[in-house]
Formats: structure tokens, C-alpha cells, sequence
């Protein structure tokens, strides 16, 4: 069974080459945004609750506009904050993926070419010049083929890579299933938000820092358990994003193409019992439509699954985003700050524990290459 576990990120677990760098870097690149958020934040109980009547365009801010606007501003920071550890090495990876494809596809024509050229001794020296021989397709064959290895010992390289990156977050994965965040959208969706709740417990490290270093000055201890509420908030936004994006756009994409696989299904059924001489041919098309309706329901699944975990993670979040912002608004914060803020970049460390389905069902060549299709027809529309 393949399975993801966002464990418990106590800072012996986490093989950061230095950690309060890599928490100071991010905060200071995280600071401008937060700060803009902060001072939304600030106000937003002075707000009405929505328009006055004669604000017809809505030129006045409201609670909702501002909730929006504080939101937007840390979907900004998420952006720093994901792209931090594994970026990169996910977009190598597809590059190189397409290019082991790409050489799939011109081994196959070379392959057809190569079927109805002349024999190398059949060619005279001017035709020698200008016409490629058996012989020389099967050079360029085999050259392409030592290519296309070294592509995958490549891609083998980049995925130690990435297990490497997400084991530094705290994010403890086996071989298969770092691939599969490789290779499908959902797995990209997936390790984002991981990697930006473990990002978001090195800034909170710092701010706790930060807190401990400021002493008892009351408006920067307000300050930073203000910026702590938001990285609170941040991971709900985060979480409600991506279980959204799972319900809203990736299973309702999916449900498509099983209809239009399912009638096409139908289609070749019918076809089949029209036809006794291509039946073959139409029974043909129905195993590829199957496979394809397989792979869709199995990652249905493995979505939903993805989902419940996260939703199951954001339950505990918005309770601590309840108690953060109620303290903000409520207690001196002089004295207890560093240690709130310390508690909080624990509870981090244990905000979900995610069981991914088992993808035994792939460990077939056919199926598995359908899956890998189907996510291709998916990133198009989805991206």
C-alpha cells in the first residue's frame, strides 16, 4: 500500500542544513505581504458587515471585502511558501518525462520508416548521400534508445531529489508514492500543501524567535502573534483550497471523461454487434475504454480519499485559528507570546495524517500507462 504520512516535524526530524536561516529567508520574503494582511486584519471589526445601500459599486469596504482581500494576500504568500523545496525538480521531472515520450514516439516512426528503406548495399554512392538505409535507422534507433536511458537514470536522480526535498519538510514518503506526486496533478496539489505547512512552521519558528527577542514591548508581541493568527489562517485557506479544487474541479473533470468513455463504450458495443467482421477491431476499442474507466474510478478514489485526510487535518486547524485570533483580540500578550507562538509551530508538526488508497491496481504496465495518459488529458483543462 502506498502511503503518505505528514508526521510530526520536531526539529531532530527535520534535515534542514540550517533551519533559522532557512525560517529567517522565508519570513523576510513573506514579511511585506503578511504585513498587508496584518493591517487588514487589524481593522476588520471596525468594518460593517456589508455595503451601506448607496453603495451601489462598492466603493466601501466591507467584512466580506476585507476577509477576501486577507485572503488573497496570503494565496500570494502560499505561492512563496509551496514553491520552496520541490518546484523545480516537479517541472524537471516533466520535462523529462515528455522527453522519454517524445523518443517513444520517434523510435516508432523511425521504426515504420525504417520497414520499407533499402538495405545499405543496394544504394549507389549518390543515392548512399541522399537516402537513409535500413542500417543506418537501426544506428539511429539504438542511439535514441541510450538516450532515452540516460533520461530515465535521469529522472531516477530527479526523484531521489525530491523524496530528499520532502523528507526535509518533515513529509515521510516511499519511492512509489513520491512518483506519483511527480507524475499527477493532485500528487503537485498534494506536496504543495505539504510543503507549505512544514514552510509555514519555519516562519512560525521565527516569529517565536522574533517574540522571545522583543522582551515585553507590547505593540511587537501584538504584531508578531498577529502574523502567527494569519500563518494559522494561511493553512486553512490552503486546506480549503485544495479540498475544493478535489471536489469542484477534479472529480467533476473526471466524471466527464467516464461518460464519454462509457458512451463510447457503447458505441463500440454496438458496433461490434452490427459488424461480425470488425468485431474484433470494436472489442479491441472496449478493453482501452475499460482500462480507462478503471484508471478514472480508481483515482476518483484516490482523491476522495486525499481529500477526507486534509478535511480531516482543517477541522483541527480552524479550532486553533478560533483560539489564536480570540487571544489576539483578548489577552496581554507580553509575557505569553513567544510561548503561544512556540506551541504553535508544534502543533504544525502534526496537523494531519494522510492514508493515500492502494494504487496495486497499477503495478500493471497497461493500466498503469492509461492512468499516465489520463492525467495527461486532465492537465490541459485543469492547469
Amino acid at each position: 500500500m502506498i502511503s503518505l504520512l505528514l508526521l510530526s516535524i520536531l526539529q531532530d526530524s527535520v534535515f534542514v542544513e540550517d533551519p533559522v536561516a532557512a525560517g529567517q529567508d522565508l519570513f523576510n520574503r513573506v514579511e511585506r505581504d503578511l504585513g498587508k494582511a496584518l493591517g487588514k486584519f487589524e481593522s476588520h471589526e471596525t468594518l460593517p458587515e456589508k455595503s451601506p445601500w448607496w453603495d451601489v459599486i462598492g466603493v466601501k469596504e466591507t467584512k466580506i471585502s476585507n476577509d477576501e482581500a486577507i485572503e488573497d494576500l496570503l494565496r500570494a504568500v502560499t505561492m512563496v511558501l509551496a514553491g520552496e523545496g520541490a518546484g523545480d525538480l516537479r517541472a524537471e521531472a516533466k520535462a523529462i518525462q515528455k522527453a522519454i515520450r517524445d523518443a517513444n514516439f520517434d523510435q516508432d516512426e523511425m521504426r515504420r520508416k525504417r520497414d520499407t528503406a533499402p538495405a545499405e548495399d543496394s544504394l549507389g554512392k549518390a543515392e548512399d548521400l541522399i537516402v537513409t538505409s535500413r542500417e543506418e535507422f537501426d544506428e539511429m534507433i539504438l542511439e535514441s534508445q541510450a538516450k532515452q536511458e540516460d533520461l530515465r537514470l535521469a529522472l531516477l536522480e530527479v526523484e531521489r531529489q525530491f523524496i530528499e526535498a520532502l523528507s526535509r519538510t518533515g513529509l515521510k514518503i516511499e519511492d512509489q508514492a513520491a512518483r506519483s506526486l511527480l507524475g499527477t496533478l493532485a500528487g503537485e496539489r498534494f506536496s504543495d500543501l505539504a510543503i507549505t505547512i512544514a514552510n509555514v512552521r519555519l516562519v512560525t519558528e521565527q516569529l517565536h524567535r522574533l517574540a522571545d527577542e522583543s522582551g515585553e514591548a507590547p505593540e511587537l508581541t501584538r504584531k508578531y502573534y498577529g502574523l502567527y493568527v494569519l500563518l494559522v489562517r494561511l493553512v486553512d485557506v490552503a486546506q480549503d483550497d485544495y479540498v475544493r479544487w478535489v471536489r469542484e474541479v477534479a472529480i467533476p473533470r473526471l466524471d466527464t471523461i467516464l461518460k464519454d468513455a462509457e458512451f463510447q463504450r457503447q458505441e463500440a458495443l454496438s458496433g461490434k454487434a452490427a459488424d461480425p467482421d470488425r468485431a474484433e477491431a470494436f472489442q479491441r476499442n472496449v478493453d482501452q475504454l475499460e482500462l480507462t474507466q478503471t484508471a478514472a474510478v480508481r483515482y476518483i478514489e484516490y482523491l476522495k480519499i486525499q481529500a477526507e485526510g486534509v478535511e480531516r487535518g482543517n477541522v483541527e486547524v480552524e479550532k486553533d485559528l478560533r483560539l489564536a485570533a480570540n487571544t489576539w483580540r483578548t489577552v496581554d500578550l507580553s509575557l505569553e507570546t513567544a510561548d503561544l507562538i512556540r506551541r504553535g509551530s508544534e502543533a504544525f508538526g502534526a496537523l494531519m495524517t494522510l492514508e493515500l488508497p492502494p494504487l496495486r491496481g497499477f503495478e500493471g504496465s497497461e493500466l498503469r500507462a492509461r492512468f499516465q495518459s489520463l492525467e495527461r488529458r486532465m492537465a490541459e483543462p485543469l492547469q
